[in-house]
């Protein structure tokens, strides 16, 4: 994570192990945990679980995979 630095854009990053769980660089260096998803009409849902450094990326990716259960990808209302 600490190696993850701004660049003036935006930047996403996907995480390999869990799907739909990824990275948010902001052009100023913040970075947020984020979760993702499709929804039935076809667009994507992103959901940010957690920032980083207060929440460490093994804390993150236990919360995305919770998010996961969570949301009702047929009938999603987030």
């Amino acid at each position: 994570m600490d190696a993850l630095r701004a660049t003036g854009e935006y930047q996403a990053f996907q995480d390999t192990e869990l799907r739909g769980f990824g990275i948010k660089v902001t052009p100023t260096g913040a970075k947020s945990y984020t979760y993702r998803w499709t929804k039935p009409d076809g667009t994507q849902g992103r959901r940010t679980i957690g920032y980083y450094p207060a929440m460490q990326p093994g804390e993150a990716r236990d919360a995305a995979r919770r998010e996961s259960e969570i949301i009702d990808r047929k009938g999603d209302t987030g």
